[in-house]
């Protein structure tokens, strides 16, 4: 099963809650789980950058899925998020 984080649009979420079961969703209040975990390193990078880490968010176990990647779930319950979509190079930019 893929999804794709559409860029500059809808965030997709998503946590593993049990034996394999993945919750995805584009609204993160749906998938948080209570009691809530913060995840530290998130919030430690969003005050000093005022950006968190690619991929994270400020819950512990609940993942965003990278603007311009696919997130891939196997049925085995495996996940991986694979990047589709490469960032602009700005030295490969031709000038006129």
């Amino acid at each position: 099963m893929l999804f794709y984080a559409i860029p500059c649009s809808l965030f997709v979420f998503f946590t593993v809650i049990g034996d394999g079961v993945t919750l995805i969703d584009t609204a993160i209040e749906k998938i948080v789980p209570r009691p809530i975990e913060w995840n530290s390193n998130y919030l430690a990078s969003a005050c000093i950058t005022q950006f968190g880490s690619l991929g994270e968010t400020p819950f512990s176990n609940v993942k965003v899925v990278p603007p311009g990647h696919l997130l891939e779930v196997t049925k085995k319950g495996l996940i991986r998020t694979i990047r589709v979509w490469p960032m602009i190079n700005k030295n490969s930019l031709v000038s006129q």
